[in-house]
């Protein structure tokens, strides 16, 4: 009864692989994965075609947050300060992140 399913258990299963990986193993020039990214990944390997609220209901059910949920391969910055004598200087930018 009612309208049949779009999806499957591949598609949501390839969704999880996809989030879990950077978008760049995947070709991509960017680090971080969005809805409009991940539907149009999956549209191309799976030939289905969803809408980007539909992927972030899916993920929501993932449980993942509607914030941090594509911020999964999140990378650790190094910290790249050198140590040096600073104090000739009246201003010092250590960190911008």
């Amino acid at each position: 009864m009612g309208r049949p399913k779009t999806i499957d258990d591949t598609y949501v299963q390839r969704l999880g692989e996809l989030v879990q990986q950077s978008p760049r193993a995947a070709g991509y020039a960017f680090d971080r994965w969005t809805a409009h990214w991940l539907r149009a990944q999956l549209l191309q390997e799976l030939g289905i075609a969803v809408t980007d609220r539909h992927i972030n209901r899916l993920l929501q059910q993932m449980g993942l947050s509607s914030r941090d949920r594509l911020r999964v391969h999140s990378h650790k910055r190094t910290d790249k300060r050198t140590h040096r004598d600073d104090s000739a200087c009246s201003i010092v930018i250590a960190d911008l992140f």
